[in-house]
């Protein structure tokens, strides 16, 4: 072992450059700790909109899965920052009423940030709006859009798949999954992306007074005023789009305000864009570097869900989720006092191998393959039906019309904040030139 690995398992803090350095660092730095101290004390670790915590980091599958089980003992409450109101105001709160320092703090609040029983009832308004059922027809539509995509570049022989492909791709199909104009793709996307993976660990850490006025809140506050417009425009003339459903509902007997809607809004938007993006950049980097399979896979579509599945298992776009103790607990021979923050390293748990055979292995057809990258419990992604159906239909019409690329090396680049987010800046590629197909 060497010296830093050691040192950085010892001194954890996902902070650290150190952990930047190499793509496998994060998960060497994992299995260290996996293995010597699966239940171990972090001090200090940066916190968005906040002041830095301590707590606890897990890195094995069965602790992992047993926090996100264990809502009694474990909270999604106050883990953003430090403001002292995690309340969701509530009653008839229009639009041009509406504060833009609350609505910085409701930030991807609801449901994300809420414990049950009060997180149900929103839980229950977003299910439908990305079920199987739902999104079945609109598969026709993704297959078309990710075909339009590759006929932007498909002529010249070359491409960056980063910003031609994985990042319009999502960020597209979820603007119009909830009726917001296409064409304003970008405005909706782009901030959180940037901010994420361009701005790297700085942005994370960026210290600010409470969590509301932090970056990360305030830079989605634009987009979340952006769709309340078009909700507004939705409850006069209702569309087929997921706006229109949501602002159908109510919550206590009245209909939801302009909080609670942009609340649930940036939750949607932020978690439809950002998963697919950094995922189909894995899988198209693992395909590129492994032509056998990529040969494979182009001839036989029916593999593609469970190469998907093992791409979502070794590097997950977010790397580690938090919850915090709410009561006494204790876990593994360790004692969980409240208010201590709980680090649950997917990234750790996914590469177990307690859980998986070799697990730092990627194995296609990994059966069965339990990641957690979605999380588990009660807060499961309610986006993952959507992100696999994304994946599935992009790697196999890449497969179709691009079946000789090659990954250009030198331009391929990670995100800098890639041990938190794992994710790439651009993926350049050649290929011979083809033919476009859609127009």
């Amino acid at each position: 072992m060497s010296e830093i690995l050691q040192d950085l398992a010892e001194n954890y803090s996902i902070g650290r450059p150190e952990m930047a350095e190499h793509p496998n660092r994060p998960f060497e730095v994992y299995d260290i700790l996996r293995r010597s101290s699966p239940v171990k004390r972090v001090e200090n670790q940066p916190r968005i909109g906040g002041p830095d915590a301590s707590g606890w980091l897990l890195t094995r599958y069965e602790d992992v899965w047993d926090v996100f089980s264990d809502d009694e003992h474990f909270s999604s409450i106050g883990l953003m920052g430090h403001s002292e109101d995690n309340s969701i105001p509530t009653g008839a709160i229009a639009l041009d009423d509406v504060d833009p320092r609350v609505m910085a703090r409701m930030a991807q609040r609801i449901p994300m940030l809420m414990d049950p029983p009060e997180f149900l009832p929103y839980r229950r308004m977003m299910t439908p709006l990305l079920s199987p059922q739902r999104l079945a027809v609109r598969e026709q539509y993704t297959r078309h859009l990710v075909n339009q995509l590759i006929d932007d570049f498909i002529e010249t022989g070359a491409c960056d798949f980063h910003s031609q492909l994985n990042k319009p791709l999502p960020g597209i199909l979820t603007c119009e999954l909830l009726g917001l104009p296409i064409d304003q793709w970008r405005y909706y996307a782009d901030p959180i992306d940037d901010f994420l993976h361009r701005e790297g660990p700085s942005a994370l850490m960026a210290k600010s007074e409470s969590y509301e006025d932090s970056a990360f809140a305030k830079m989605q506050v634009p987009g979340m005023m952006g769709m309340l417009r078009v909700a507004e425009e939705r409850r006069r003339e209702p569309r087929s789009d997921i706006i229109s459903e949501l602002v159908k509902n109510t919550h206590e007997g009245r209909e939801l305000n302009a909080y609670e809607l942009g609340a649930m809004l940036s939750i949607l938007l932020s978690g439809g864009t950002e998963t697919t993006t950094s995922a189909l950049g894995s899988a198209l980097i693992y395909l590129g570097r492994n032509p056998e399979l990529r040969a494979q896979l182009g001839g036989d579509s029916n593999a593609v869900p469970a190469f998907v599945e093992e791409v979502l298992r070794m590097w997950p776009p977010l790397m580690t989720f938090f919850r915090v103790v709410k009561k006494r607990r204790e876990l593994g021979d360790k004692m969980l006092e409240p208010g201590e923050i709980m680090y649950l390293c997917l990234a750790s748990a996914n590469r177990d191998p307690e859980e998986f055979d070799e697990p730092n292995k990627f194995c296609p057809d990994r059966q069965p393959n339990r990641h957690v990258t979605f999380t588990v419990g009660v807060h499961r992604c309610v986006g993952s039906t959507l992100a696999r159906m994304e994946l599935r239909i992009a790697i196999e019409e890449v497969l179709r019309r691009l079946p000789d690329y090659r990954l250009v090396e030198e331009e391929v680049v990670m995100t800098p904040n890639f041990p938190s987010a794992y994710g790439y800046l651009r993926i350049g590629a050649q290929f011979e030139p083809g033919a476009r197909e859609v127009s």
